[in-house]
């Protein structure tokens, strides 16, 4: 068996905590601080406040952890830049994407930054700093996005056209649309590269269950969990979610 705890980080920010990002190599959480900054914080044993990166001339609204072979990197975007941080030296170059109202960033195995921005998926390769493409196809705004664990050009995006889209990064093109899914927009993404599956999450609390390894990219299953919460809540003050039946825990 495998012994969980539950802790409270208390953070020395104003803001309410929108989002935040983990790494999975070192036990890290980075989030929005104050003055356009990001806060990166060790949630391990001993829980303090590692590095406060500054540079974004404006409010931070996305930002990700390298894995892997870019464990010890992070990426994090506002409308008006997106920088490239290295944690060790707690240093910062800034990228040539372009500015844009990015809501979500996902790096992949092959160091492909891909950036949420508006109906739009912008690929960006950050070994070279250059523009790798522009992947358009969504109806309404692209939600969030992420790598398929099989395969590193396969992307999977997700939007509040209540779709998901799957997309080769070499070819850019579209390899899968998907039916609608849901009532209410998707809002979020998580792929197991145990299984090969991922979880899709709407805004009336459903998941989504889709098999990435056939190539069909169908649905396996789908759950109700109850409405998801939505708007701003000071950290700490974050309301219990409904208990998920059995069947749901289970997924």
């Amino acid at each position: 068996t495998r012994s969980h705890s539950l802790f409270t980080l208390v953070t020395p920010t104003s803001r309410y905590l929108k989002f935040f990002a983990h790494s999975f190599e070192d036990s890290r959480v980075a989030f929005p601080g104050d003055n356009n900054t990001v806060s990166v914080w060790e949630v391990g044993r001993e829980k303090h406040l590692v590095s406060k990166l500054a540079g974004h001339v404006a409010e931070v609204t996305a930002i990700c952890f390298g894995e892997g072979a870019h464990a010890g990197l992070l990426f994090s975007s506002s409308e008006k830049d997106t920088f490239q941080w290295t944690l060790e030296s707690h240093s910062g170059a800034k990228l040539s994407l372009p500015p844009g109202p990015v809501v979500h960033l996902t790096l992949s195995p092959t160091a492909l930054l891909a950036a949420c921005v508006g109906r739009s998926l912008l690929l960006h390769d950050t070994a070279t700093n250059t523009r790798a493409g522009k992947l358009e196809g969504h109806s309404s705004a692209v939600s969030a996005c992420v790598f398929s664990p099989t395969d590193p050009n396969i992307l999977i995006s997700i939007s509040e056209d209540r779709t998901f889209m799957v997309w080769d990064c070499a070819a850019q093109s579209l390899i899968y649309r998907s039916f609608v899914l849901a009532s209410l927009p998707l809002l979020s993404i998580a792929v197991s590269p145990l299984t090969a599956r991922a979880a899709i999450g709407d805004a009336g609390g459903g998941i989504h269950v889709v098999d990435l390894a056939r190539g069909d990219y169908r649905v396996m299953h789908s759950h109700a969990l109850g409405p998801a919460f939505r708007g701003e809540t000071p950290l700490g003050a974050i309301p219990a979610p409904p208990a998920p039946t059995p069947a749901a825990a289970a997924a």
